[in-house]
């Protein structure tokens, strides 16, 4: 019988070399990403705007018209906030590939607001900001460390967002708005994609205490954002019972989705 060879015990030197060849690889990614995003950036006149009704036209009751000003709202709400949020990520970048993808992806959210902006002008006004949100926003402009930043923000907002575009852009099928949200998905998916490749990059050699700092940050995080979720406007109180699974299910998935995400930084928070 073969003799099995002893467990290998690396030295300081040797876990230092693997830090960096982990760093190298997550950079390499990350650099791959802002590629993507020149690639796959678009201009707002490439929407239809002259082959396709701004709103979707069998949606034209009041009740459903009060839907799409609060849609539109929290929509504008949130990329005003992610223009601020991703030019914050710009100037605070420490690492060149790094700071070579936020120059996208503020590209990319002032290009969400001027569309969303475009889509409003089809209504007669807007709904309400969700307070959440503005929570939300509070907490990551608040935060501290660049570590925090990317995870909150591109680790877990902006991952979490995207089955929304999804469900807006299905609901709104035919129109600019579904469009444009089928397009916010995929440029999210990107920010979520690179801003996890970037926070692999910063927690590889994080000191405990700052994997504290960040794991606090989560867990004052996360709750908001299930607030945030579960919120409904006036112009939507209608929906709540009749989207009640649909909520309880989609946080649990939120929840599960989570768990995976700090466990991959060798983080905990009890949800």
């Amino acid at each position: 019988m073969p003799l099995e060879a002893p467990p290998l015990v690396e030295t300081d030197v040797e876990t230092e070399a693997a830090i960096v060849v982990a760093r190298d690889v997550d950079l390499r990614r990350l650099e791959r990403y802002y590629h993507l995003a020149k690639r796959q950036a678009w201009s707002v006149k490439d929407l239809a705007w002259d082959q396709l009704p701004v709103l979707p036209e069998t949606r034209t009751s009041d009740r459903w018209q009060g839907l799409w000003r609060s849609v539109l709202s929290q929509l504008i709400q949130a990329d005003h906030i992610a223009v601020k949020a991703s030019a914050e990520l710009l100037s605070r970048a420490e690492h060149r590939e790094a700071t070579l993808y936020y120059t996208t992806m503020v590209q990319d959210e002032a290009r969400h607001v001027e569309a969303l902006m475009r889509v409003a002008d089809a209504v007669d006004s807007l709904g309400q900001r969700n307070p959440y949100l503005d929570e939300l926003a509070d907490l990551q402009y608040d935060s501290e460390t660049l570590e925090e930043k990317v995870i909150c923000l591109q680790g877990f907002f902006e991952a979490m967002v995207i089955p929304f575009f999804h469900d807006i852009s299905r609901v709104a099928r035919g129109s600019i708005l579904g469009e444009l949200c089928q397009r916010l998905a995929v440029d999210d998916g990107i920010h979520h994609g690179s801003g996890l490749a970037y926070a692999d990059v910063l927690m590889a050699d994080a000191s405990p205490a700052l994997r504290h700092k960040v794991q606090d940050r989560l867990r004052e995080f996360y709750p908001i954002y299930i607030e945030f979720v579960k919120w409904r406007p006036p112009e939507r109180a209608w929906l709540s019972r009749l989207m009640a699974d649909r909520d309880a299910q989609v946080i649990q998935e939120h929840i599960q989705f989570a768990h995976r995400l700090v466990h991959r930084w060798g983080l905990t928070i009890d949800l």
